[in-house]
């Protein structure tokens, strides 16, 4: 059986997985429950046309298995209306991609989980593709996860190790600082509980600080999330 369901604030990251700020931890959405979530950024690269359209990534998640999630990510950013076939757009990405991660079914010492997962696999344009190990463990109030990640894109966001502390304030409010191999972020997140079965979240981060080569320039992160069970 898995190990531990999802914190209840829990939110799907932008890159496609459920996470702390940006980068996963071990846990999964619970078979049955779905999560549209949008965030105000591409953690992976640069706002190319500032001012012009939109800059951001619409994410779809389900946890269609026990212990596995499924995610559809659609990440943007320029004008949402031009066509990019044509010269002169101003433009850079229209991206549609696929992620999954799966908790193997352990039982481990300290409520420590343990997932394996995969961003941007299939399609002809591959732009945040990576595969990752990443292990959470509960500690008083606390979730301490540690993982690795084999960036395959040049643009994947993790690029070796990573890590991330969630204090669990409240069952509706979390603090959150994490290191995702190029920079630290450090956020909250709060959920309001619209009913038995749906919650709305509500997310925001800023950067801290970042490698000099780092591609991401958005400091400041929002993100609204919906979920049901």
């Amino acid at each position: 059986a898995i190990t531990c369901a999802l914190p209840a604030s829990a939110q799907l990251a932008p890159s496609g997985y459920t996470g702390a700020l940006n980068t996963p931890t071990a846990d999964v959405l619970p078979m049955g429950n779905a999560e549209i979530a949008l965030t105000n950024n591409n953690p992976e690269t640069r706002r190319q046309n500032p001012g012009v359209g939109g800059f951001g990534s619409f994410n779809l998640g389900f946890g269609v298995l026990p212990g596995l999630e499924m995610v559809g990510r659609l990440a943007f950013e320029g004008d949402l209306q031009c066509n990019q076939y044509v010269g002169g757009c101003q433009s850079s990405m229209r991206d549609l991609s696929a992620s999954a991660k799966y908790q193997l079914p352990l039982n481990l010492p300290f409520n420590t989980r343990l997932a394996i997962g995969v961003t941007d696999f299939g399609g002809a344009a591959t732009h945040f593709r990576q595969s990752y190990g990443v292990a959470t463990t509960r500690v008083g109030d606390i979730d301490f996860s540690l993982g690795y990640s084999k960036p395959v894109s040049t643009t994947a966001l993790m690029r070796g190790a990573f890590g991330s502390a969630v204090a669990h304030v409240t069952d509706s409010i979390q603090l959150a600082v994490e290191h995702d191999s190029q920079q630290t972020r450090a956020g909250a997140r709060y959920q309001v509980k619209l009913s038995a079965q749906t919650s709305l979240k509500l997310a925001a981060s800023t950067r801290l600080n970042s490698q000099p080569n780092t591609l991401n320039a958005q400091k400041i992160q929002l993100g609204v999330a919906l979920q049901w069970a």
